[in-house]
């Protein structure tokens, strides 16, 4: 242990304030002040790790500087959510922080003092928002956020930048006073306390016919959540340089803004009282609504980051709906979307910025052909957008699932269409990029300046997208988990009939999972005995067939695990019971299993092929 929790607590939000006052000071040397965000950071999350360990160890974290009114004391005490949020917060600022110095010196970028100053400032206030104890404490964070992100919104001192911040300003303080303040008052005058409780406050003294009303305050009030039609400002900001862009979408702004609500509908009003109540129904459609609807909008943008503003919009609405379905699932599933979605979208910034410092192209049309140019780049921006999609083996497939499932066990149908449709969507929008970089003509040549700073935090951050899927729920027997998952809890056993049954499994399997993990070399080899027997404009049509059976194939192998093996088990376990005096029991060998989820994964993965096969097909 590096340091007591409590005293871990003090230094994780004195840091980043230390460190944004510091910066001016060391601007003398620019290598001192650049090199003082960096290691800010790295102290700051140390000092987050140490909180989060305590956590996790059934400990609660806190610091108390005085009682400002019976029931409301200033100070923090840090919650499982808090912990989560301050690991990603301060763990992303590391990367965020190296890459800034490489965006803005290989940008040439005005006024990097100031830049770093507020940017460390920022951070201190996410981290305060975090471990805050109470709500008033959380209030005081919201706005010290907001106002620390004011100036580097309007960083470029353009006309744009100018009527981005007026916006921002406007939206985001303007509903926090109006209606964010006025909801904390309430609940101070109905239950006499602000702090977070494990089930929340507000059962028992808020009358059920007030509750939607007061939910429809704190969601509208936290104007960082960009629910629509609230959601203005965050495209707005958009004309701020790509490390702001970065810290608004991943690492503090928004992220404490669903924080926010995810804390609220937990620790204030409590799942089972929503549940009870009915009082987030309402809240549930409305975030339906803001996902397809910022989905659809983002198709049309052709600035990459515009695009993936109107990406970030939808994707915040997940959380904000885990919380509205009020089940354990689908509000543990928001809690892992807040990590999940902060990796990888702030892999995807930094893509959008490095290809900006190394080849000066914003729009998407002007991708085309660049990919073999700066093939690290797109392959981090491809690995990203397949967390955000929720493809597996990339991070954001748990939280996706588990948000799933949360709406499943509310039995709310219509819920996992709209997350279906939406994963579609983020296939078209995302994908595209990648796509047009490596199967268009070359519109134009391009000079790339390599900038070493720009290109492997993103690369880094690619590779998280990636080990988040394996560490964020580990299982014993994967293939295993959608039958033992339809079982009632404590039931259901996998047999075997013959001694060596299970060895000529574990060997199919083997031999299965060794030839998905050695198609690349494979199609390679494939690739280089055909080619030259190929004209150029077969070259053209079979590469990229080519390079797109692994994807589509992992995609419908993905459906199949996901949603249909575990509604087709449930199903067929409904045959259990008792037919003409005799009892039905199903007692599935390993081998019949394992190999009737072999022909779902098979099948499903083929027949996602189709679209590429019909492509050839077409003159």
């Amino acid at each position: 242990m590096l340091m007591d929790p409590n005293t871990a607590l003090i230094v994780g939000l004195v840091a980043p304030l230390v460190t944004g006052l510091l910066v001016p000071f060391l601007a003398v040397r620019a290598n001192w002040r650049d090199i003082a965000g960096p290691v800010g950071a790295v102290v700051t999350f140390l000092a987050a790790i140490e909180v989060a360990r305590d956590v996790l160890a059934g400990g609660a974290p806190s610091w108390m500087l005085a009682e400002l009114a019976p029931g409301i004391e200033l100070g923090f005490r840090v919650t499982p959510l808090g912990a989560i949020f301050g690991l990603v917060a301060s763990g992303l600022w590391i990367l965020a922080a190296i890459y800034s110095t490489g965006y803005m010196r290989g940008n040439h970028e005005k006024h990097q003092t100031r830049f770093a100053a507020f940017y460390a400032v920022a951070v201190h206030a996410a981290l305060g928002v975090a471990w805050s104890g109470n709500l008033l404490v959380l209030f005081v964070f919201y706005e010290i956020l907001t106002f620390s992100t004011f100036p580097l919104v309007t960083h470029k001192d353009s006309k744009a930048a100018r009527d981005a911040g007026r916006l921002y300003m406007s939206i985001l303080v303007g509903s926090s006073v109006v209606l964010l303040l006025p909801a904390v008052i309430y609940v101070w005058m109905m239950t006499g306390r602000l702090d977070f409780v494990p089930g929340g406050i507000l059962a028992g003294a808020v009358p059920a016919s007030v509750a939607p009303w007061l939910l429809a305050a704190f969601a509208f009030g936290v104007g960082k959540a960009a629910i629509m039609p609230l959601h203005r400002w965050l495209p707005a900001a958009m004309v701020a340089p790509t490390p702001v862009s970065a810290l608004l979408h991943a690492v503090a702004v928004v992220k404490a803004g669903v924080f926010t609500l995810l804390t609220v509908a937990v620790y204030v009003f409590g799942i089972d009282y929503l549940a009870d109540t009915g009082a987030s129904t309402w809240l549930v459609w409305a975030t339906c609504f803001t996902i397809l609807a910022s989905s659809c909008v983002a198709i049309t943008k052709d600035d990459l980051k515009a695009r993936l503003a109107y990406s970030t919009i939808s994707q915040l609405s997940y959380v904000v709906l885990g919380a509205a379905i009020a089940t354990k699932m689908a509000a543990e599933g928001a809690a892992l979307h807040i990590v999940m979605h902060a990796v990888g979208k702030i892999t995807l910034f930094f893509v959008a910025g490095a290809i900006y410092v190394q080849a000066h192209i914003t729009k998407i049309s002007q991708l085309d052909g660049q990919g073999p140019e700066m093939k690290l780049v797109f392959a981090a921006f491809f690995i990203g957008a397949m967390s955000i999609i929720g493809i597996p083996p990339a991070g954001g497939s748990w939280s996706k699932f588990m948000l799933m499932v949360g709406a499943a066990d509310a039995g709310m149908v219509m819920v996992l269409i709209v997350l279906g449709v939406s994963s579609l969507l983020n296939i078209y929008y995302l994908l595209d990029p990648v796509a047009r970089a490596f199967f268009k003509p070359k519109a134009k040549e391009v000079k790339i300046d390599w900038h070493p700073l720009t290109v492997w935090p993103p690369v880094a951050t690619a590779v998280l997208c990636i080990v988040l899927f394996f560490f964020a729920d580990p299982i014993l027997g994967f293939l295993i988990q959608p039958l033992k998952n339809a079982f009632p809890a404590g039931e259901g056993q996998l047999i075997f009939t013959k001694l060596y049954e299970v060895f000529f499994v574990e060997l199919k399997v083997a031999l299965f999972a060794g030839f998905c993990l050695s198609f690349p070399i494979i199609a390679n080899q494939l690739w280089a005995f055909v080619a030259p027997g190929l004209y150029a404009r077969e070259k053209r049509a079979f590469l990229p067939f080519l390079l797109a059976t692994p994807i589509l194939f992992g995609m419908g192998a993905a459906l199949a695990y996901y949603i249909v093996m575990p509604t087709a088990f449930e199903w067929f376990l409904g045959f259990e019971g008792s037919a003409g005096g005799l009892e039905i029991q199903a007692l599935p060998t390993a081998n019949e299993y394992l190999g009737l989820v072999m022909q779902f994964i098979l099948a499903f993965g083929m027949s996602f092929l189709l679209p590429v096969l019909l492509m050839l097909r077409a003159p």
